[in-house]
C-alpha cells in the first residue's frame, strides 16, 4: 500500500493528485494578468504575495476542454524555481489507498486510488520539463532562480 499523501483537486470533471510534498500553496486565481504574446500553456502571470509567478494552464497541457475557467492555483515548487498551475477545484488532502494499472495519457505517472475514487496523479517532473521547453527554449541557464 502507499503510504504517501497527495493533494486532490478537479480539472474539468476529472480528479487529479500531486505528491503533498511538491506542494507550496493554493489558493483562489485572485490577482491574473495576460502576458502579452504568451504562448500557451503559460499565457498569464499570478501576483500572489508579492511574487509574480507564471500560471501554467494545465488544461491546455492535458488537453482537456476547459467546462469553466480556472478558478484556484497551486503553486508548486519544481527545479530551482515556482510555478502555478490553474486548476478548478481545490478537494484536499488525502493518502492513497492503492495504485491502479492501466493505460495511461501523457503527463500521467499513475491511476490512484484515494477516497475510494479514482484519480490521475501527475508526473509533475515531465510538466516542468514540457515547460521549460516551451516557456525557456530548454536552455535551463535563462530561468531566474531568485527565490526572494
Amino acid at each position: 500500500m502507499d503510504d504517501k499523501h497527495y493533494l486532490l483537486f478537479k480539472l474539468s470533471d476529472k480528479v487529479f493528485a500531486i505528491p503533498s510534498d511538491s506542494v507550496l500553496e493554493v489558493g483562489p486565481t485572485d490577482n491574473i494578468s495576460r502576458i502579452p504574446f504568451g504562448r500557451e500553456p503559460v499565457t498569464k502571470t499570478l501576483n500572489h504575495n508579492g511574487r509574480v509567478l507564471p500560471l501554467l494552464d494545465l488544461g491546455s497541457i492535458l488537453n482537456i476542454a476547459k467546462n469553466k475557467d480556472a478558478e484556484n492555483f497551486i503553486t508548486l515548487e519544481g527545479r530551482g524555481y515556482n510555478i502555478s498551475l490553474s486548476v478548478n477545484d481545490i478537494i484536499g488532502f488525502a493518502k492513497s489507498e492503492k495504485t491502479l494499472t492501466g493505460e495511461l495519457p501523457d503527463f500521467i505517472g499513475s491511476i490512484i486510488k484515494v477516497k475510494g475514487s479514482r484519480a490521475y496523479l501527475l508526473n509533475i517532473e515531465k510538466i516542468l520539463a514540457e515547460t521549460e521547453k516551451l516557456f525557456y527554449g530548454g536552455n535551463n541557464d535563462e530561468k531566474d532562480t531568485h527565490s526572494g
